[in-house]
């Protein structure tokens, strides 16, 4: 078989997302919110961490799920990329609301001006991912900022996905981080090679 490098991968995952109708979209992102809110993960987290859906990208969209954890009185916090930083690196913004939300430089939505949260609080992430392998690495946009942002805490992350979009291996470096669980329209893969940082 012919080996395929990340970006002929990333090229594949959103050619997957460009094919979906509105309605295999929709019904895909109900069935993967539907798994995701019965997470025992989520249970007693108090702060998640959620990112904001690129719905241009069809990425899931999480919208219900942010709402339905504020409902449940849980904090949720959304990913700003600090640019100001030595490193860039994300930082955790207090959701309030939607029209609070501004465009970054690639178009994503991140809270303006809001509370920001510390890391340690954060009980549990919802990590984005173009695709991801059979073992939780993930291939992301490139930046490396989640990698750089699991490595540094140990709380659960989860990263939901479409089911097609799940492959067996994917290419992996010494910086990238698995996912602890993924979650997709048809089920819940637990994974067990992440290395937890020491505490």
């Amino acid at each position: 078989m012919k080996h395929i490098g990340k970006p002929g991968l990333r090229a594949q995952f959103r050619a997957y997302r460009d094919r979906l109708s509105d309605e295999e979209y929709a019904d895909r992102c109900r069935q993967i919110l539907a798994r995701l809110s019965d997470l025992p993960e989520f249970r007693q987290a108090k702060t998640i961490h959620v990112y904001w859906p690129h719905l241009a990208a069809r990425e899931i969209d999480l919208r219900p799920l942010i709402s339905y954890f504020r409902a449940s009185g849980k904090t949720v916090v959304l990913p700003i990329v600090d640019f100001e930083a030595a490193a860039p690196r994300l930082c955790h913004g207090i959701f309030t609301s939607e029209r609070e939300l501004k465009a970054n430089r690639w178009g994503f939505l991140e809270p303006h001006d809001n509370e920001m949260a510390s890391a340690t609080v954060i009980d549990a992430v919802i990590v984005p991912a173009l695709g991801l392998d059979q073992r939780g690495y993930r291939i992301g946009y490139g930046g490396g900022y989640y990698d750089r942002f699991l490595s540094m805490i140990s709380v659960a992350s989860i990263c939901p996905a479409f089911a097609a979009c799940i492959v067996e291996h994917l290419p992996a470096e010494a910086h990238d981080v698995p996912v602890d669980v993924a979650v997709t329209e048809h089920e819940i893969i637990h994974h067990t090679t992440r290395v937890r940082p020491c505490p």
